[in-house]
């Protein structure tokens, strides 16, 4: 084992022999011996065997073996020092690129953060070196390490990939990632799903309409459209919306949706109340604790016990009234002490009440995606797949009450619950579907059909119209810092939320159908048609042609409604025009006769004297 001396020693050795190094084994082999001394010892050999690696291949694996036993070392100064010296090992010997990113991967479950970042900067030095290695290295561990290996190096690669310059991430490494992505894909979890999606769609070549085609079929398979769909499976349901999360941005006019509509009408409406989201633990509230607490309610009744016997003892004396009167108030004491069974009714309430809320939101959340979906969807049947949305648009739209119960109902001022957000999307995907099979409503043989539903969407327009009418006197007269609030937030969006269906509905309301509205859905942010300063007319022109402008001098205009003349013509100079004489100046000039004693002088009546030559002067 070398000292701190010898290690100096052997190192001047080596460097004074620059490229005949390799002649000196034995030196080199004192340097590897270090990694059994002390901390300096340690810490020198950590610098000193990749700095003379290439000038011994024979003692190659023996080198790499050391510099890794220093990688685990206990003492975390020599354990980064030896981290950030492994690339080096790579610029020496290419052959071990793919061994040493499979090691750094590794030391990625590292706790200490200084020793992550250490590693994710010698990651990077290997990327600069051999992209397509280190990417092996990396998927090595994705696909075969530990659970909290992969989950590291999954958010390694998901964080650093945008960082990568183009001369390191070439398009033969971009294509390497994206096959092996896709092989990781066969089996991953929601949350390891969704960053490799994010990975994949920030490369260029999954940018383009071939690439989001590949994407698309990756979240099939991952949805797994073949599969029996069962409602009441909360893993399934939350894969399902997952999936049509991270659908829905892919989807254009050239990248159709038709299978993930049809999947969704056919299967996943008819059973939407069915549908069971994944629950979130939550802790009891502190009064349930109190309520389910046995003991302490025993503890209670012992000590009200002892008090009605002492209360007993000092009031044998009173009459039968106050006897009658203190019964009173012990019945009034013991139906105001808590109970038990009380409050699990009430516990058990309140999961009702929280897991009805969390069905609402996953209903409306896939309804969202749905009506998203429509507007890229093509044709798909009419059995059963638009059926199933005309039935469940239908569940929220309720037929018009009797004559006698409506006008009972506008004695009570009643009205009907309407779930505006629901019908909302149902009714834009009917648009969306139906203006692709309009004779679905129009047929002759459908008119039944017509006729209930315009009833329907009478009575649902005459609920959405009042709500509007409410919503805009709420709103009226709010400044801009006052529409920033929660409350008027909700009114804004409600407001966007009838007006969409107000629009649908008149459409609806044509005879036959019309299906020409395009509404911008409540919860997708409007686009400005063009930009600040710009008219709509201008923001449609295309942006390669460059529209032809005119010099405000030469339209302007002078007192009198006449426009100004521009400047007057100048010959050129130099001794070659110097015998044209200087233009004339100051409105029509005698042009015939420049540079001549009265130039200026001439008759304003030229060419309008009776019996003279035009131009004559005079």
């Amino acid at each position: 084992m070398a000292s701190v001396e010898q290690l100096y020693k052997d190192y001047g050795i080596l460097a004074d022999a620059k490229e005949k190094a390799g002649e000196h084994e034995d030196t080199y082999k004192s340097i590897l011996s270090a990694i059994e001394g002390g901390t300096s010892e340690k810490r020198l050999a950590a610098q000193f065997i990749p700095k003379f690696f290439k000038y011994f291949p024979s003692q190659s694996e023996r080198a790499i073996h050391s510099q890794l036993d220093l990688c685990e070392d206990d003492d975390s100064s020599i354990r980064r020092q030896a981290i950030k010296e492994l690339p080096n090992l790579c610029k020496a010997s290419p052959d071990n690129h793919f061994h040493i990113a499979d090691v750094l991967t590794q030391l990625l479950q590292s706790d200490d953060p200084q020793d992550t970042s250490t590693v994710n900067t010698a990651l990077m030095a290997l990327f600069k070196l051999d992209a397509e290695n280190t990417l092996g290295g990396l998927f090595n561990q994705i696909l075969t390490g530990e659970d909290l290996v992969r989950e590291r190096a999954i958010k390694f690669l998901s964080s650093r990939i945008r960082t990568f310059p183009e001369e390191v991430f070439t398009t033969q490494v971009e294509e390497a990632m994206i096959a092996k992505c896709k092989e990781v894909l066969a089996d991953v979890t929601g949350e390891e799903f969704i960053l490799f999606m994010k990975i994949l769609s920030s490369t260029k070549t999954m940018q383009s309409l071939q690439g989001r085609k590949q994407l698309v079929d990756l979240v099939v398979e991952q949805a797994d459209f073949e599969s029996e769909f069962v409602a009441t499976e909360p893993d399934l349901v939350d894969r399902l919306t997952q999936c049509l999360k991270q659908a829905v941005p892919l989807f254009s006019k050239n990248v159709a949706s038709t299978q993930f509509v049809s999947y969704l009408c056919e299967k996943v409406i008819p059973v939407l109340e069915d549908l069971r989201p994944a629950q979130t633990e939550k802790k009891p509230p502190p009064a349930l604790e109190s309520a389910n607490g046995e003991g302490k309610e025993n503890e209670k009744d012992e000590e009200g016990n002892k008090e009605e016997k002492e209360n007993k003892e000092e009031t044998d004396d009173k009459d039968k009234d106050g006897e009658s009167e203190e019964k009173m108030d012990d019945d009034k004491k013991e139906d105001d002490k808590p109970k038990v069974g009380e409050g699990v009714a009430e516990e058990k309430g309140d999961k009702e009440g929280e897991q009805k809320d969390d069905r609402s939101a996953v209903h409306l959340e896939i309804l969202k995606y749905l009506a998203e979906m429509a507007v890229h969807s093509g044709d798909i049947p009419v059995e059963p797949q638009v059926s199933h949305v005309y039935k469940s648009l239908l569940d929220f739209m309720p037929l018009p009450p009797p004559e006698a119960e409506a006008e009972q109902a506008e004695d009570n001022e009643d009205e009907p619950q309407l779930q505006f957000s629901v019908v909302e999307c149902l009714m834009h995907t009917f648009h969306c579907l139906v203006r692709k099979q309009p004779d679905f409503l129009a047929a002759e043989e459908n008119a039944d059909r017509l006729k209930d539903f315009r009833i329907r969407l009478q009575y649902f327009a005459r609920g959405v119209q009042r709500y509007m009418k409410q919503l805009r006197l709420a709103l009226r007269g709010k400044t801009g810092v006052q529409l920033k609030t929660d409350e008027n937030k909700i009114r804004v969006a409600a407001l966007r939320i009838t007006a969409n269906i107000n629009t649908l509905i008149k459409d609806l309301m044509h005879n036959p159908p019309s299906y020409k509205s395009a509404i911008v859905l409540s919860w997708k942010p409007i686009q400005k048609q063009g930009a600040a300063g710009q008219s709509p007319d201008a923001a449609k022109k295309r942006p390669n042609i460059t529209p032809i402008t005119f010099d405000k001098k030469s339209s302007a205009v002078v007192g009198g409604g006449k426009k100004a003349r521009g400047d007057p013509y100048s010959p050129p100079g130099g001794k070659y025009s110097n015998k044209a004489g200087r233009a004339p100046t100051g409105g029509d000039a005698n042009y015939g006769d420049w540079g001549s004693s009265n130039y200026g002088n001439y008759n304003r009546n030229r060419g309008r004297g009776r019996g003279r030559r035009r131009g004559q002067y005079y």
